[in-house]
């Protein structure tokens, strides 16, 4: 007799007897298979796309420049391009693969990564990158970084479900890199979102994570309502 398994991953109590622990194992198991099928539709997908980035681009070179018909393969091959762009991001966000230390320029990691942490924002929102001239190097494992941004974004994002400005900046503070995270309500005269709390239980998560890339963050809501988010990285 088999067990029926919910959305969740769990079989619903009474029905199979399993203590909270077993449970929790089917619960990764499942989630191990979800994980697998995702990466591999991604990599199909992903090569389906290469294929038409190469395919369009064949296809404009033998189009008359101005016409109408080059306009539009341009826009079908940018389109294609951009796809591949996601698909890939995509596949990164999935991977369970724990990812080795890696020196990286901090400034530049994150100018890479803003149209991932776009994607997590409420539509219209906006996301400002601060200008550093200094090349900050940080010995740090990727996936983790990213994990801490992504949850704080998407905690936010999920309490606020309002257009926000999210501004990121870089900065040293001598021994140590900054990673300044400010959380704001767009436009002006909006009604104020309800953003985390700086003493709310997230803040613990941050920390472990923060402790995860050997450093240390903080927390700190604004004057206008907003929320600061700062981690703390020691340099390479």
């Amino acid at each position: 007799m088999s067990n029926k398994v919910s959305d969740s991953g769990e079989i619903p109590p009474g029905q199979g007897g399993l203590d909270e622990g077993q449970s929790l194992s089917l619960k990764l198991l499942v989630q191990e298979g979800r994980t697998a099928a995702t990466k591999g539709l991604l990599h199909d997908f992903s090569n389906v796309m290469v294929g038409l980035c190469s395919l369009s681009e064949n296809a404009l070179d033998e189009t008359e420049p101005g016409s109408a018909l080059h306009d539009d393969m341009e826009i079908i091959r940018d389109s294609a391009v951009r796809a591949h762009q996601l698909i890939r991001r995509l596949a990164r966000l999935n991977t369970t693969d724990i990812d080795q230390s890696a020196l990286m320029d901090l400034g530049a990691w994150l100018a890479n990564e803003a149209d991932s942490i776009r994607s997590v924002l409420p539509k219209g929102s906006e996301v400002t990158l601060g200008k550093n001239g200094k090349t900050l190097l940080v010995m740090v494992r990727e996936s983790t970084l990213r994990d801490f941004i992504m949850t704080i974004t998407a905690k936010v994002a999920s309490a606020a479900r309002k257009r926000l400005i999210m501004e990121m900046m870089t900065g040293d503070a001598g021994e140590e890199c900054v990673l300044r995270i400010k959380f704001g309500n767009s436009p002006a005269g909006q009604s104020p979102s309800a953003l985390p709390r700086s003493s709310s239980p997230d803040g613990r998560i941050l920390e472990h994570l923060a402790r995860g890339l050997g450093g240390r963050c903080a927390m700190a809501n604004t004057s206008g309502g907003g929320l600061l988010v700062e981690l703390f990285l020691p340099k390479a």
